[in-house]
């Protein structure tokens, strides 16, 4: 804080220091709040994608979205996995770093309703070749 002292020969001099310790408050709640949110968006990344999935008329649930590798299948056959366009071969090659990474993994095919089957199809036997043990694909609950 700026401020006036008054020194022993009764000379005015101003008092100009920053004050540290508000700044590194606010740093450090900034940093927590990141951390926090930081998972969250990873998980939200793959929502974001405009798939139009078919329903369900059972409405049962998918597993959780953890430790899942999401792969939206586009109406023209394009493969996203958290947020990118990849080809075939990134496909193949992003699955086997997950599998890689963890022998359980799973992975969520979310093929839109008016994709061919055939893109859908494709998407499972890259991951089968790889090593996934689990395919799950993607529907959405109809509305109650």
């Amino acid at each position: 804080m700026a401020g006036v002292n008054l020194n022993a020969k009764g000379k005015f001099h101003t008092l100009a220091e920053i004050n540290m310790i508000p700044f590194i408050d606010v740093v450090l709640v900034l940093l927590i709040i990141f951390m926090v949110i930081s998972p969250m968006l990873d998980k939200l990344k793959e929502q974001d994608i405009s798939v139009q999935l078919p329903v369900d008329s059972r409405n049962q649930a998918l597993s959780s979205m953890d430790d899942l590798i999401a792969i939206s299948v586009l109406i023209d056959g394009t493969y996203v996995v958290a947020g990118k366009r990849v080809s075939n071969e990134e496909l193949s090659a992003l699955v086997k770093q997950g599998v890689d990474n963890n022998k359980e993994r799973k992975v969520l095919v979310r093929g839109d309703k008016d994709a061919k089957h055939r893109y859908v199809a494709e998407a499972i036997s890259i991951c089968r070749s790889v090593g996934i043990k689990e395919a799950n694909l993607g529907y959405e609950a109809p509305a109650k």
